[in-house]
């Protein structure tokens, strides 16, 4: 057992047993039976053929042509492979491109070139890696770029999903090496090109925070799935605090619920929602006064107005009391100037730390990678499992 496990373990759902192989089922599956079968009892599927709703048209994206003139106006970040583990996810610092300009480095003539970067997950900043936490914003997109150039080509909640909600959609793009065999059959996944056994490329061993509709257009995609009760053999790098019923692994520095939300999270959002109530009592009792006509602006400009005069009438009895406190406010000024200097200099700091992190050789051009990693590295794993 890792040492760095110090968890509850709470999850209820589906185990493999080594004596049923992973389902398929049609992609016309209902959504009923998807739900009660697979998704309640987290257990993974294989869906044969692509969503059945005429509205999903990402065969399209198959040619990259297409893509390009679509989106190619999109800006993307792509990530480099670590040049000497030759894998992705190793949170190394991402390069912002225009999609078209990713596409064109996909169709290099040099296979190696090819395959130097890859298109992936979307999040805003490369601090959101330290956590990879369920809603790590509140305001990160659910159509990160280039999605949003391209949601006329599928639908955004599709019928399979019943009344489940899209968190986030992303377009991963790759070209890895050739993993075709002579017989024809796929070795290893990647884009296929020619006639030659080769090696695909390997994210590494991690896990996600949602459940994931996985649709795979082109080439191949090896999943190695293990269930949430694995984790304490798979050496995952933050410290585990519960997992959940459902399967959600929340570490000792979250508080996140089941459904993947933080309680600070949770209680901005009850917080928003009482403040929205708020202003729609304010504007029922506008009605009710008669000023229904006035906007909500207009009548608090008033309300200010109305304030100021007041205190002009105030102003001159506390003259004196201002005097007084007139030294302690140039103390407190001097306490935020202190404070700002040092959030400089910390801001500073994480653009050295990052700046290193490029320049730097072997393992210092990488960052910390997240939580959810393992430190399994993908060769191991290979070889123990002989693909």
């Amino acid at each position: 057992m890792d040492g760095d496990v110090q968890d509850t373990t709470r999850y209820s759902g589906w185990q493999y047993s080594g004596k049923v192989m992973i389902p398929h089922e049609p992609s016309s599956l209902s959504p009923h039976v998807f739900w009660e079968k697979y998704i309640s009892k987290r257990r993974p599927v294989v869906l044969d053929g692509l969503l059945p709703e005429p509205s999903f048209q990402g065969q399209k994206w198959t040619d990259l042509n297409y893509l390009s003139t679509v989106a190619g106006d999109a800006r993307v970040k792509i990530e480099p492979m670590h040049p000497e583990l030759q894998r992705f996810g190793t949170a190394m610092t991402r390069r912002t491109v225009h999609l078209a300009r990713f596409i064109d480095m996909l169709q290099h003539p040099d296979a190696k070139e090819r395959g130097a970067y890859y298109l992936t997950t979307q999040y805003d900043s490369e601090s959101e890696l330290d956590g990879l936490t369920p809603d790590a914003s509140d305001l990160d997109p659910v159509l990160p770029s280039p999605t949003h150039a391209l949601i006329r080509d599928f639908p955004a909640q599709p019928s399979l999903m019943g009344g489940l909600v899209l968190q986030q959609c992303n377009l991963w793009l790759g070209a890895a090496p050739d993993t075709t065999q002579p017989n024809g059959k796929v070795a290893n996944g990647g884009m296929s090109t020619g006639a030659t056994a080769a090696t695909g490329t390997s994210s590494g061993l991690h896990h996600d925070f949602h459940d994931n509709l996985y649709v795979l257009l082109s080439g191949a995609k090896r999943f190695l799935l293990f269930p949430p009760t694995a984790h304490e053999h798979l050496h995952i790098r933050g410290k585990v605090q519960t997992v959940h019923e459902n399967g959600l692994i929340v570490y000792d520095d979250k508080t996140d619920g089941t459904d993947g939300l933080p309680r600070v999270q949770a209680a901005q959002w009850r917080l928003r929602a009482r403040l929205r109530l708020l202003r729609e009592l304010e504007e029922l009792a506008a009605q009710s006064a008669g000023e229904a006509e006035r906007s909500r602006a207009q009548r608090k400009d008033e309300g200010e107005d109305e304030g100021e005069d007041e205190d002009e009438d105030e102003d001159e009895d506390k003259d004196e009391d201002e005097d007084e406190d007139e030294d302690e406010g140039e103390d407190e000024d001097e306490g935020e100037d202190e404070d700002e200097g040092e959030d400089e200099e910390s801001e500073a700091d994480s653009h050295e730390v990052e700046e290193s992190a490029r320049n730097g050789a072997g393992s210092e051009r990488i960052k910390k990678e997240p939580q959810s990693f393992s430190r399994i590295k993908p060769a191991v794993l290979h070889a123990h499992f002989g693909i």
